[in-house]
């Protein structure tokens, strides 16, 4: 046996497979808040598989680019995964108030998020109203029958070079920023109180849209804060055409810019030229 069983053992029951060690975490080890887990040293893949636990406050986990797997647990104020290889997320529950900096933030290679809510389920948060900031960030993302929301207070960001959405909702009552080179959705939509702003290099943006500002690859979009706009295919060639007449016309701008530019240099060189003429006439 090429690992150490007895160092896993201690986060809970330990299985092996052929390419796998699964550890079924025990509830009482995220007493600690700060959760640095054990990596096998023999090549094997490490998937830490949390059930049915209820964290404390401000959960910290180093993942050590193993999988983690949280499947009906419960979150309060803060969670923070980060160097994990995967980072799953299904059916969990968030709790958030507004004496705390309360934050998602999930940082793997791959993320995955199914039929999970972050809507904050406290009694009191219509009296708190509390502000949550909300980061993934990831090579890709897949994000499934779930709601990305933050309802009262704070920013929602997602960075990732694929990201995927299938039947949902990202609400953000700020600001909402998406950075993909791809992005495939179906029946989804996202808004934003005051602003959305899209980086997508690939332009595969196809999604419904509602925010007083969006911003797509640099482009203002004309929208209100009343209505959806379903940004499609056609909708992308003509953004996509708007956007090579606007890198023209810049190109155009600079050409011209520089031209005029070197029409006053030339000038302004013929004009000390003839002061130059002058005063050596004078001096004969």
């Amino acid at each position: 046996m090429f690992f150490n069983r007895s160092k896993l053992s201690r986060y809970g029951i330990v299985e092996e497979e052929n390419d796998m060690i699964k550890v079924h975490v025990k509830k009482n080890i995220v007493y600690n808040h700060k959760i640095l887990l054990p990596v096998s040293k023999n090549g094997k893949k490490v998937r830490y598989l949390f059930n049915d636990i209820n964290f404390g406050d401000e959960t910290v986990i180093d993942g050590s680019n193993c999988d983690l797997f949280f499947n009906n647990c419960s979150f309060t104020q803060s969670l923070k995964v980060s160097n994990a290889n995967n980072i799953q997320m299904e059916n969990n529950k968030y709790f958030f108030y507004s004496f705390a900096n309360n934050f998602i933030e999930l940082t793997a290679n791959e993320i995955v998020i199914k039929d999970n809510n972050f809507t904050n389920i406290s009694f009191a948060k219509k009296i708190d109203e509390p502000t949550v900031n909300i980061s993934l960030i990831g090579n890709s993302i897949n994000i499934e029958n779930s709601v990305i929301c933050s309802e009262y207070g704070g920013n929602i960001k997602i960075m990732t070079k694929n990201l995927s959405m299938r039947k949902t909702t990202i609400n953000s009552p700020h600001i909402l920023y998406i950075n993909a080179d791809h992005i495939s959705t179906k029946n989804s939509v996202i808004k934003a109180s005051k602003e959305i702003k899209i980086d997508n290099s690939n332009c595969s943006f196809t999604c419904a849209v509602k925010s007083p500002v969006t911003i797509y690859n640099s482009i203002k979009l004309n929208t209100t804060n009343s209505e959806i706009i379903d940004l499609n295919k056609d909708s992308l060639e003509l953004l996509k055409a708007r956007m090579q007449l606007l890198n023209t016309l810049h190109k155009v701008e600079i050409n011209c810019n520089r031209k005029n530019a070197d029409t006053l240099t030339d000038m302004q060189r013929k004009l000390n030229e003839r002061k130059i003429t002058k005063v050596l006439k004078k001096g004969k």
